[in-house]
């Protein structure tokens, strides 16, 4: 797999590339939507598996994309043309395991729908020539000499078939065989007879059976015989004795979906018909079965041609799913870095959020050779979880050639992509050791090609264990490869405590985001301003951040977050902190009995300096 990029279930999934276990929307099942056959839907799942290797066939697939978008209100044609198309291989397998079985019924509809299938292969090509470019085409069809033969497939087809004759049981067209002809005229001479007959027949019948409600006639169920059929049923018995020769074959319905329901009897009259046809009827049938095996034979000429083109239209039909993916969220075709260190993104949206809502905010993305370790900081549900997933779709999108969710982006080549974005519930397994195991995985194979992806590793555990195996994590990426670590983003909602147990070295190989918001001051004064996440990511300095920055401020009351804002002051300004007297349990207790029961937030700073906490 030497220049493939490789990603593996769990990435994929987290991505939302392919379906997880966890519901929601992703990629896969969005274009398989729009694919129209099995074979495209097979073709989308491979690619999106084993994305392309080269940089020369992702721009050749981009190629193809924009030729399609370009012309994106003749999709919903091309993709009915390609359904129409059906799997005509399918058919020509059938055709040859069954051949052998002298059924012109079935062979007249095999070779009809055959034919209509190289027909609309045909329609398809054309017009895809004609609506999108000569190149679209070409997808379907590689050469000029195919389409001719599958076109002379289709005219042998028509000229060889007739569909209307197999009410008769027949499917040949008068004018293949001279021999089939002449069969065909003493057969259907015997029809005019058997016309002639039931006059006669009935003419012998007692008078109140000839006209009324009795029909007769005189019919021809091939392989059956040949009978006196009464519509109305079961006539009275004594015909017996006006006509002794006459013989009940047949009750109604006795011969279950046959179009003569009615009552069938034999006569001698009938019996030598049915001998001379017997005569000539089997061997029409042996005619018209070897003129069909030859027929198929010719056809099956060009079997490994309709084989290559079948793998094409699933390639076209994976192609127009992709193109309509991005025709319809307005993605916008990347670049790829020249040097493998370039990486930049602008204007880069999610297009799961930016399909719940029309104001989904982008963000821009630039990767620097000095900081290839990111760290995505802020408060809960201010968009850090998106903002990764939305790096990765776009990494990865690029990488199999297709449009991206952005307004400009140039991706490097990468060799792999590792994402860990929560944990799977496990009876068997904790959560936290799952991640630890994950992120080991990504240590031991990552290189300095790859993208790592890391949200909000640690919360599992305790916050001292989390931020302490955090660091560890940051400052071995820091050191890889002699400081050449692959593209990394770590998000994490304790930025601060996790830069202050960073090395200097660490420290200036990692470039700081933030997730923006602001606080929504309400009236009255006494209540709590409300937080507005802005889902904007914002580069900062490596510094430690005011705790009313955060979304304490909107939520806790005024005096704690006073408190909270003094200590990381002194923190950030290398002051002493005055430790207060540790609390027992019971202090403890009564503590948040006294917050329990406080009424309202000016009662907070007398319960704080009761319990000595101001």
């Amino acid at each position: 797999m030497d220049g493939c990029l490789m990603a593996d279930k769990e990435s994929l999934c987290a991505m939302g590339i392919m379906p997880g276990i966890k519901e929601g929307e992703n990629i896969f099942e969005i274009c398989k939507g729009h694919c129209m056959t099995v074979q495209g839907k097979k073709r989308l799942k491979e690619l999106l598996l084993f994305p392309l290797k080269t940089k020369e066939a992702r721009i050749q697939r981009l190629d193809q994309i924009e030729s399609l978008c370009k012309n994106r209100y003749c999709f919903s044609d091309a993709q009915r043309l390609i359904k129409k198309v059906g799997n005509p291989l399918d058919v020509l397998q059938k055709m040859w395991k069954t051949q052998s079985l002298p059924n012109p019924k079935s062979h007249a509809r095999d070779f009809t729908k055959l034919k209509e299938s190289l027909v609309c292969l045909l329609e398809l090509v054309a017009y895809l020539a004609s609506n999108f470019s000569e190149n679209a085409s070409a997808l379907v069809l590689e050469s000029r000499d195919a389409e001719e033969q599958l076109h002379h497939a289709s005219c042998l087809i028509d000229k060889v078939v007739d569909q209307e004759q197999v009410q008769e049981g027949m499917c040949i067209h008068y004018g293949v065989s001279e021999e089939l002809d002449d069969l065909k005229a003493s057969f259907f001479g015997t029809q005019d007879l058997m016309r002639h007959l039931t006059v006669f027949q009935r003419d012998r019948l007692p008078k109140v059976l000839r006209h009324g409600t009795y029909e007769w006639e005189m019919v021809h169920i091939p392989q059956v015989g040949v009978f006196m059929h009464c519509p109305e049923g079961i006539v009275p018995s004594y015909i017996y004795d006006c006509l002794p020769d006459w013989e009940l074959a047949f009750e109604p319905g006795a011969l279950g979906s046959s179009i003569y329901q009615g009552a069938l009897y034999s006569t001698e009259v009938s019996n030598e018909v049915h001998r001379r046809i017997d005569h000539v009827f089997p061997r029409i049938c042996d005619l018209e079965a070897a003129i069909c095996n030859k027929l198929l034979s010719k056809i099956l000429q060009i079997e490994n041609i309709l084989a290559d083109v079948m793998q094409n239209i699933a390639d076209i039909d994976c192609l127009l799913s992709l193109a309509k993916l991005c025709a319809e969220h307005n993605f916008n075709r990347p670049e790829y870095s020249e040097t493998d260190d370039e990486f930049v993104i602008k204007n880069g949206w999610n297009p799961f959020i930016r399909k719940k809502s029309l104001n989904c905010i982008s963000n821009d993305t630039e990767v620097s050779v000095t900081q290839r370790i990111h760290v995505v900081t802020g408060p809960l549900d201010s968009g850090k979880t998106s903002y990764l997933q939305q790096i990765s779709i776009i990494s990865f999108l690029a990488h199999i050639g297709c449009f991206v969710p952005a307004q400009k982006a140039i991706i490097p080549q990468m060799d792999r992509i590792f994402i860990k974005m929560g944990a799977a519930e496990s009876l068997s397994d904790s959560s936290f050791s799952q991640s630890v195991r994950r992120v080991s995985d990504m240590m031991a194979y990552c290189s300095s090609k790859s993208l790592v992806v890391i949200d909000e590793f640690g919360k599992e555990t305790l916050s001292c264990d989390g931020i302490s195996l955090t660091s560890g994590i940051i400052q071995y990426f820091a050191q890889f490869h002699a400081g050449n670590p692959p593209i990394v983003f770590f998000a994490t909602h304790m930025g601060e405590l996790l830069l202050e147990s960073l090395s200097h070295e660490a420290t200036t190989r990692c470039k700081v985001l933030f997730m923006e918001t602001v606080l929504h001051k309400i009236t009255p004064s006494d209540k709590p301003p409300s937080i507005i996440y802005l889902y904007k990511v914002k580069a900062r300095n490596n510094d430690v951040q005011e705790a009313d920055d955060g979304c304490t401020e909107g939520i806790l009351p005024q005096c704690v977050v006073i408190r909270g804002t003094s200590i990381l002051r002194l923190i950030n300004s290398g002051g002493t902190l005055r430790r207060n007297e540790r609390y027992s349990t019971l202090n403890a207790i009564r503590l948040a009995n006294d917050i329990k029961n406080m009424e309202s937030h000016s009662d907070a700073l007398s319960i704080l300096d009761k319990h000595s906490l101001l």
